[in-house]
């Protein structure tokens, strides 16, 4: 398998020397996901979504959304919440397969990209006219009184269409998708441990009653459609052109009333639409010499109603010089400069206030195959950051020690990997620096929030997270390649870890750089070739997070310490069909979170409610869910697609922030049609 995201250079997986993980198009089809989150989930150990006040949130071996970064095509998309990114914008039927690169990758991605890159890559023609259509129709038609908003047809219509003839290609991708909004709700009261009220240690444990109102889950009805065109203009020059626009309509469901009865025709949220341009001009010099100038720049705009409440820009200028000149060397050498702006309603000036800042970034790197078995990674990348002005930009080399607590300054982000191989087996080491330059809302952002009574303060004095990321690895392929053995073992070390501060005086949750932390893990994974056609993957993954802020920093998603899966499919023919059943099981270990959520008691005889405001520590139970699938291919050209998720049933004890994301079994069917 060729992968281009851990160096930036067409690398087989065996020759690359970082830990890369790929999931296949035919992964992907054959899992019957329609959604890219079910497709993450369900193909990467350790990866899990949950629902929060702002929408989707996710996790990965124990990082949060902030400490990863998300590429389409090897590009940032605007319009994240919290680092989170809106996956209905990447349609599952446009990609072509998803690369992930485990550890930093901040020498080549710069910020963000701390405990893992993935890099979703889309679908590009291989020649003549080829094109399919999709339907997929399932889902959660959780029926809830109201079918405007909350009673969304599960579906998925899409269209795809190429044409490449040696010198000019075309793709275009066409995707309407609509996700019934649903309802989660406990099913016992909920245990809080609290070790601070009122900014004093306790140990009191206070009981729940159950929320009727649970937590809703986002739906959604969206439209994207994205167009890519490749023109070799000469046997040299190669001009390509890339965008998407998307719309996207929100809904929750409302809380009940006293009554009992639903807010109606309430559940519509906000919605978004916005676009991402690409333009790539690359020259060849020679054979062994190429250099590629790019622009990118996206947008995402957030409305209630037809008031604007948010536009946030990503601009992205990039060169990259790529030589093979020195023999067995590839050396990249690349340049960004990098402009993101923010206008956003809940912040002091208003909607109208627009907060920018910017970046200049240079990196180099080295990949070398010293001998047979052994290759080595050096890079190296600096990054100018903060700056508003030209003479922002100068100053900012020169920046004292007291300018460093301003959010500008440079930093220097170094990386050293080895890769030993010897028959069937690779060894990998693996050291990089990463880092996170704190988000305009994290700077600027200033919000009442009515549920919890305060307010939370952005911090334009936050300096970058930084990191410092090992790991060592094995792999292990046999020569008849029926048995694929691997194992990564990992610790990350962060500091100047931004979080949200509680300062009870003021009543206010202030963004500060409040601690140092550190990450441990490891995970393990094997593929098995049963019989012909019949293949069994497991997998495993565990991560141990050590905290060392202040009790009252706030952290709202938690990750599973142990997570697990088990896959089995088996392929067979018969005539002009090819049939492909499967099975997964995915597992999540018991956890414990932290909240701030305040607890308020109406007792008998009281005139006032009891109002419990602090730190306290919830728990959630293991689950285990559980997927079938069956796939029927005709002549190449048809596939029928019949499943269902969650065969037992299975949901949440716990209606929280951290608890599972399902409402119980669901099932769908599918078909599309190749030509």
């Amino acid at each position: 398998t060729v992968v281009v995201t851990g160096t930036r250079s067409n690398k087989t997986m065996k020759d690359i020397p970082l830990q890369t993980q790929v999931i296949s198009s035919r992964e992907i089809k054959s899992s019957g996901h329609s959604r890219l989150e079910d497709v993450l989930s369900s193909q990467l150990p350790g990866m899990e979504f949950h629902q929060a006040g702002y929408g989707m949130s996710m996790t990965f071996q124990g990082l949060d959304a902030r400490q990863l970064l998300i590429l389409v095509d090897g590009k940032r998309m605007s319009g994240s919440t919290n680092g989170n990114i809106d996956f209905s914008k990447i349609p599952v039927e446009s990609i072509q397969r998803i690369e992930i690169v485990k550890g930093s990758s901040s020498v080549l991605y710069g910020s963000n990209a701390m405990g893992a890159t993935i890099n979703i890559i889309t679908k590009h023609p291989t020649g003549g006219f080829e094109g399919s259509a999709y339907y997929n129709f399932g889902g959660y038609n959780q029926l809830n009184g109201d079918i405007k908003n909350g009673d969304i047809l599960n579906m998925t219509a899409a269209t795809y269409l190429g044409y490449s003839n040696g010198r000019f290609s075309s793709a275009t991708d066409l995707t309407y998708q609509g996700v019934d909004p649903y309802r989660m709700v406990g099913k016992s009261d909920e245990r809080r441990h609290y070790k601070i009220i009122n900014d004093k240690p306790v140990d009191r444990v206070v009981y729940v009653p159950i929320d009727p109102n649970g937590i809703s889950v986002s739906g959604w009805r969206s439209f994207n459609i994205n167009q890519k065109f490749q023109y070799n203009i000469s046997e040299k020059l190669t001009a390509k052109l890339q965008g998407g626009y998307f719309w996207k309509n929100r809904y929750d469901l409302a809380d009940y009333t006293e009554a009992g009865a639903e807010v109606p025709d309430s559940g519509l949220v906000e919605n978004y639409n916005g676009y991402d341009i690409t333009a790539n001009l690359e020259y060849l010099i020679n054979d062994e010499n190429r250099i590629d100038f790019s622009f990118n720049t996206s947008t995402t705009t957030r409305k209630q109603d037809v008031i604007e409440k948010q536009r946030n820009n990503i601009s992205i200028a990039s060169i990259l010089y790529q030589s093979t000149a020195i023999r067995n060397n590839t050396l990249t050498i690349g340049m960004d400069f990098n402009r993101e702006t923010l206008n956003l309603d809940l912040s002091p000036g208003g909607y109208d206030d627009r907060y920018s800042q910017n970046s200049f970034s240079i990196y180099v790197q080295d990949d070398a195959k010293l001998s047979e078995n052994v290759d080595i990674l050096l890079g190296l990348r600096m990054d100018n950051y903060g700056f508003t002005t030209a003479q922002g930009l100068f100053d900012n080399w020169f920046h004292s020690e007291k300018d460093t607590v301003k959010g500008k300054g440079v930093s220097i982000t170094p990386q050293l990997a080895i890769k030993y191989s010897k028959n069937q087996f690779t060894t990998r080491v693996n050291y990089a620096m990463g880092f996170r330059t704190p988000s305009l809302k994290e700077m600027y952002m200033e919000y009442y929030q009515p549920y919890m009574q305060m307010t939370i303060i952005g911090n334009p004095n936050l300096v970058p997270e930084t990191n410092n990321y090992i790991s060592v690895s094995g792999d292990y392929l046999s020569n008849n390649r029926k048995l694929y053995l691997s194992a990564n073992m990992y610790a990350n070390f962060f500091d100047n870890k931004i979080d949200t501060y509680h300062s009870v005086e003021t009543e206010e949750l202030i963004y500060q750089n409040t601690a140092k932390s550190q990450l441990y893990g490891v995970d393990v994974s094997a593929r098995l070739l049963l019989l012909r056609g019949w293949w069994l993957n497991a997998s495993y993954s565990f991560s141990y997070r050590n905290e060392s802020g202040p009790v009252n920093s706030a952290q709202y998603i938690f990750a599973s310490p142990h997570t697990a899966s088990l896959q089995t499919n088996y392929t067979f023919t018969a005539k002009n069909w090819v049939f492909n059943p499967s099975l997964s099981v995915n597992y999540y270990s018991p956890k414990t979170y932290e909240d701030m959520m305040p607890t308020i008691f109406y007792n008998s005889g009281m005139m006032i409610p009891e109002v419990i405001e602090g730190v306290y520590e919830g728990y959630l139970e293991g689950y285990a869910l559980c997927n079938v699938v069956f796939n029927a291919t005709f002549n190449s050209v048809w596939t029928f697609t019949a499943g269902a998720n969650n065969i037992f049933n299975y949901t949440p004890k716990t209606a929280s922030f951290n608890s599972a994301v399902t409402p119980g079994i669901t099932g769908y069917v599918s078909v599309r049609a190749n030509f």
